[in-house]
């Protein structure tokens, strides 16, 4: 796939990638790192209970599959600044979620190499995933994609594995560097 040079960010040809890419730096410049939590991931949040991801060492797995109670579902991409600053913080807030919570970086299928790459040069200490071919396309759709069709990234859903569902969920950065971003899990994964 070839790329566009964007401001020394990589942009990609494609036309899903292109419109991912303007969605992305719309929702960055306009949310940044302090939208406001929405309800639900999409027309379908079940969508996660029965997506089938694979990681970077081919393992294919499901979210119900995973050891802890609630998986941090992070839709990002390579070319979009508020997703890295968001995973650049992560890592310091982890231990404190840790004991009930896995984090899985999803990303769309079309960017999965060049997030691969994002990822192992910033040495992001999470599971990198993306949605497998036999997933049924209106399930990935309904997961990555919003009602009108565009990949919004940054993205965080925190999914249930009790209520096989998305319970929370925010568009925009995060700074997880902070007490109170933890704090807006509490709620749901306690303490």
């Amino acid at each position: 796939m070839g790329y566009y040079l964007l401001k020394g960010k990589d942009m990609p040809t494609t036309d899903i990638g292109r419109r991912s890419v303007l969605a992305g730096l719309a929702t960055s410049l306009l949310f940044g790192s302090k939208s406001p939590a929405y309800a639900g991931a999409g027309p379908d949040d079940t969508s996660w209970s029965g997506i089938e991801l694979i990681d970077s060492e081919d393992c294919r797995f499901r979210v119900d599959d995973l050891a802890k109670p609630f998986t941090l579902i992070k839709l990002w991409a390579h070319w979009c600044p508020a997703c890295l600053r968001d995973l650049a913080s992560l890592p310091g807030a982890a231990p404190a979620l840790d004991p009930r919570l896995d984090v899985v970086l999803v990303s769309h299928p079309n960017e999965w190499a060049r997030d691969q790459q994002v990822s192992r040069e910033r040495r992001l200490p999470f599971r990198t995933a993306r949605p497998s071919a036999g997933n049924a396309q209106s399930r990935v759709q309904s997961a990555l994609l919003s009602a009108d069709g565009m990949f919004y990234v940054p993205r965080t859903l925190l999914y249930s594995k009790a209520a096989r569902r998305v319970v929370w969920s925010h568009l925009g950065g995060i700074d997880w560097s902070t007490q109170e971003a933890v704090d807006r899990l509490q709620p749901w994964i306690g303490s």
